[in-house]
């Protein structure tokens, strides 16, 4: 499904073909692609979500069921029929409640944690595992919160699409980093694939001008450069020779191939 949405070939499965960007859709091409990792990389991607100096565990212990958009007992909270956390990780040790956004900016509602912790209470009552909520995305800061449900208070971890997204990156690089011929490839797919997730979605690793390198302007570099303008342009360009032409589409690789 994933790979068919990348490639905009689902236009057969539906009248209408557009792609629309959900929350749901971002969290079942993402956190669906992650939960194939091994249990202990998950959750550090996972717990590196939620920012450096975040206080969750370590370990959640072994991962038993992962859950979407499971359908939970609503007694006591003030849903009528059930209660529909996006997801919900059970470990031997913990019940994970991951309650997710579109945006990085708005939308988490104390109310909804609430409902949501209820209902994992209601639905395993007499289990030793630990509750925690990660709230992923659509906070307003990213201070910890706790929620007090049936007199029992619930840690509420703020988290960040962006922090993810980066944190992803970085398991891949350093995949990339080590990799040797007969390595088994089949992390560094799930983590390439959750990164092209995330992009469908609008969540883009930047790098800011100043992190790059400096690339002197070489005679090499100027033929590159004359070679792949169109018209001349403006005086600082003629000062790096004479001829400046502009950037079109076909030939701005051979120019960004430029940085290094």
């Amino acid at each position: 499904m994933l790979q068919a949405l990348l490639k905009n070939k689902l236009k057969d499965s539906y009248i209408d073909p557009t792609f629309k960007p959900s929350e749901d859709s971002l969290t079942s091409s993402v956190l669906g692609l992650l939960q194939f990792l091994p249990d202990g990389e998950f959750w550090n991607l996972l717990r590196k979500s939620c920012g450096r100096n975040s206080i969750l565990t370590q370990d959640i212990g072994k991962i038993e069921k992962f859950l979407f958009w499971a359908q939970l007992d609503a007694e006591g909270t003030s849903n009528s029929l059930y209660v529909e956390p996006d997801v919900l990780i059970v470990s031997n040790k913990y019940a994970v409640i991951i309650e997710a956004k579109k945006t990085d900016e708005w939308g988490q509602h104390e109310d909804q944690w609430e409902n949501q912790i209820r209902s994992v209470l209601n639905t395993y009552p007499e289990s030793n595992r630990k509750i925690m909520l990660i709230a992923l995305g659509g906070n307003d800061s990213m201070k910890d919160r706790v929620c007090t449900v049936n007199k029992k208070k619930i840690n509420v971890y703020t988290a960040s699409w962006f922090n993810l997204l980066n944190a992803i990156i970085d398991a891949r690089e350093k995949i990339l980093s080590s990799y040797g011929e007969n390595d088994d490839l089949s992390k560094l797919r799930i983590l390439t694939s959750a990164i092209d997730a995330m992009a469908k979605h609008n969540y883009l690793k930047l790098r800011w001008l100043a992190s790059l390198n400096v690339v002197d302007i070489d005679i090499e570099s100027k033929k590159v450069f004359k070679d792949g303008f169109e018209f001349d342009n403006t005086p600082l360009m003629n000062k790096l020779f004479p001829s400046i032409k502009e950037i079109n589409k076909y030939n701005f690789d051979a120019i960004w191939m430029l940085r290094k």
